[in-house]
């Protein structure tokens, strides 16, 4: 189907279900989507960087393609996540960035606490990870390991003509790279990766089989932000109750932090044990 049946057989479809109010506002949903799909391409086109300002504190991020500089310029709507993160961080804070991205956070968390762990599987977002670590300064507080987490070890493909900021649903992704998938536990207990006193968590739906997998090392963590995607935990068999159920059986008080339109939202989870 070409795009233009496409969009007739939507059009179709809206004018069939809400008559003309509901074609019109698809249509300006559509015209919304276009321009800014092309206001992120002419950005990263005449931008190799772009400066991500939280108070005092300022981080310089590649900005080679569409993606990585709608996050740059956005931060994806996690703006007040964020800063209640940076807020939130002690210099003597050892954190675990899990769905590392790019580094949004954790190259903030590079400069602000005493060591940063980027986990991350995608290889193009690793290489734009480190490269935004080196540009910054940053390598020497920074660990990057290039792994997926799930609740057992294993292995899963990945695509390797993704593009830098993009994300992947590890449960369909498909490709020809194969990466790792280890448990949280099982990093700490292996390596001389030191345990994290913060974690933020961003992995796509596989949010409740890695916190499973890292369920010892959540007893170490004072502080936690996990992004709960709704749609995608049922593509693992997994649900929202599920990761709530483990942040607080790990001894977590939980609420909510935001909401967006998609059904993701983040949970901040505080230890208060261990505050």
């Amino acid at each position: 189907m070409t795009k233009n049946t496409g969009f007739a057989s939507r059009a179709t479809e809206l004018y069939r279900d809400g008559g003309i109010s509901e074609l019109a506002r698809g249509i300006r949903d559509f015209t919304l989507i276009r321009s800014g799909q092309a206001r992120w391409i002419v950005g990263a086109a005449l931008n190799t960087t772009v400066p991500v300002e939280v108070g005092e504190h300022r981080i310089n991020f590649k900005t080679e393609t569409a993606i990585e500089y709608r996050r740059a310029r956005t931060q994806m709507h996690e703006r007040q996540v964020l800063e209640d993160f940076i807020r939130s961080l002690r210099s003597d804070d050892i954190v675990w960035d899990c769905g590392s991205n790019v580094g949004l956070y954790a190259t903030f968390a590079a400069e602000i606490a005493a060591e940063s762990v980027a986990i991350e599987p995608a290889p193009s977002n690793v290489s734009a990870l480190s490269y935004n670590l080196s540009q910054n300064d940053l390598d020497d507080e920074s660990t990057i390991i290039a792994t997926a987490l799930g609740s057992s070890e294993g292995t899963v493909a990945v695509p390797a003509d993704a593009k830098p900021g993009e994300n992947h649903k590890l449960s369909s992704s498909g490709g020809s790279t194969q990466v790792p998938i280890k448990c949280g536990d099982d990093i700490t207990g292996s390596t001389d990766v030191p345990d994290p006193t913060v974690l933020t968590m961003d992995i796509e739906g596989a949010e409740a089989d890695a916190l499973d997998g890292l369920r010892e090392t959540l007893t170490n963590v004072r502080l936690a932000y996990v992004e709960v995607h709704e749609d995608l935990l049922a593509d693992y068999g997994r649900s929202a109750d599920d990761v709530m159920n483990i942040l607080e059986e790990t001894g977590f008080n939980v609420s909510c932090l935001n909401e967006r339109r998609s059904g993701n939202y983040h949970l901040k989870a505080v230890a208060n044990s261990r505050e």
